[in-house]
Parts: structure tokens; C-alpha cells; sequence
């Protein structure tokens, strides 16, 4: 595919470059008598050694939902259930890690916890991995690596991993630079991820300011196509991988 003009908004993609690890979000509201159940049905199952009830506990302690917020209590039970191979668990543990959450700092114990969920097939846990080769943050700085990790999740459909590899596309940062694809990708995140729509739009409006309102950019239809090439690719890759092939 080849590459053509960059567009002049190229700061509007700054807050894309970092990739930051996706802490986990939650509001921290009065106790309810559902969420005080909540918290002692989890409690039960993690006391009995159950993963998935560990993990939903240190959820609890994180988020402050059905019992006092603690992160201390959080990271314990996360470890718990990562120890157990529990994916979700391991990168919640990792997140508590980076951000010294109810255990002192530490990326080298961050990025173990990543590799461990990455390794176990967790999207977002292989595309905070990448944001890492991108920045070079607790690893060495590898953006070829970092784009291979994305691409994993953008051809399993995975919107934030699709976003990012359109924008290493756009930079040209571990892949030829090619602002069609970037735009194509861009397009397949649309449907699920805010900021590639916004970002796409950017780039539309960037490429049809030299075209009158009666044409439209010759580039957004390439875009546009490669974007229905690229969905049928992938749609025929996960069929032969279901067929054995």
C-alpha cells in the first residue's frame, strides 16, 4: 500500500502515542444491601480458594463496593487469583504494580504480571504489553514488536489494539508509514472505540479541504476499501483457524 501525505493535525495524535496501562474503573458509592451481599458472597467463594471469586473481591476492595475501599486488600486478592492463572487477575496485578497500588512501585513485578496475562490471550493486557515496547517504560524500547502485538488483537476484531496499530501506521513507528491502512484500521475501531472516530474524522477532514464539497477525497475511498479488504482477511483467517487449516 502506499503512503500518501501526512495531514497538517498531526498533534491531534499525540494523546495516542503513549499507550497507557487501563487501570480498573469503579465508583466508590454508599453500601448498598445488594452490594454488602455482594461482597460477602465473593468473600465466601475467595476464602474456599475460587479465583474468579478472589479476583471479583479484590474488585470489591478497589472499587469500594460493598466494603471500605482498600487497595492494600485489592492487590492481596488480585495476587491470590493471578497465582492461580486467573488472566484478569494478573493484569489488575500489574496495574497495581505500575501504579503502586496497595504495594510499593515496581515495573519489573508490573511487567512480569503483564507477560503472564498477555501470554494467556487478554487483549488488553497484550496491548498495555505494547504500549510498553512503545515507550520503552519497563522494557526495551522496541516499536517493531510493539505494532506485532497490536496487530494480534486488531485482526481478532479487538478496537483499541486497531486504533493503535492505525497509529503506528500514521507515525510509521514499527510498520512502513501508510496512511491509508492507518485510516482503514482507524475505520475497523470506529464502531467500538470513540477515539478512532474521532481521530478518523480529523484525518477526513484534513484530506478533503483541497476537494470541493461535491467530491469526496480520493484517499477516504482507498481507505474505506482497504478497510473492507482488511475485515474480509480477517473474518477468512479466524475460519481457517477454526477449521484446523
Amino acid at each position: 500500500m502506499t503512503a500518501v501525505t501526512a495531514p497538517s493535525s498531526r498533534w491531534a495524535f499525540l494523546v495516542l502515542l503513549g499507550v497507557l496501562t487501563l487501570s480498573p474503573v469503579g465508583a466508590n458509592a454508599g453500601v448498598s444491601p445488594e452490594e454488602a451481599k455482594m461482597f460477602e458472597d465473593y468473600k465466601s467463594l475467595a476464602e474456599k480458594g475460587d479465583a474468579n471469586g478472589q479476583l471479583q473481591l479484590g474488585d470489591c476492595y478497589s472499587y469500594g463496593q460493598g466494603v471500605a475501599k482498600d487497595e492494600s486488600r485489592a492487590f492481596l486478592w488480585y495476587g491470590k487469583a493471578a497465582q492461580q492463572g486467573n488472566a484478569t487477575a494478573q493484569l489488575n496485578l500489574s496495574v497495581c504494580y505500575e501504579k503502586g497500588k496497595g504495594v510499593a512501585r515496581d515495573l519489573d513485578q508490573a511487567i512480569v504480571w503483564l507477560r503472564k496475562a498477555s501470554e494467556q490471550g487478554n487483549p488488553m493486557a497484550r496491548s498495555n504489553l505494547a504500549g510498553h515496547y512503545n515507550s520503552g517504560l519497563g522494557v526495551e524500547k522496541d516499536e517493531v514488536k510493539a505494532a506485532a502485538l497490536f496487530r494480534i488483537d486488531a485482526e481478532r476484531g479487538y478496537a483499541p489494539s486497531q486504533r493503535n496499530l492505525a497509529v503506528a501506521y500514521f507515525y510509521g513507528r514499527g510498520v512502513s508509514r501508510d496512511l491509508v491502512e492507518a485510516y482503514a484500521y482507524l475505520t475497523l475501531a470506529s464502531e467500538d472505540d470513540a477515539l478512532a472516530r474521532k481521530f478518523r474524522k480529523i484525518i477526513e477532514s484534513e484530506w478533503s479541504k483541497s476537494h470541493s464539497v461535491l467530491e469526496v477525497s480520493p484517499q477516504i475511498e482507498l481507505g474505506k476499501k482497504r478497510a473492507i479488504e482488511l475485515s474480509r482477511e480477517f473474518q477468512e483467517k479466524m475460519a481457517a483457524k477454526k477449521a484446523g487449516k
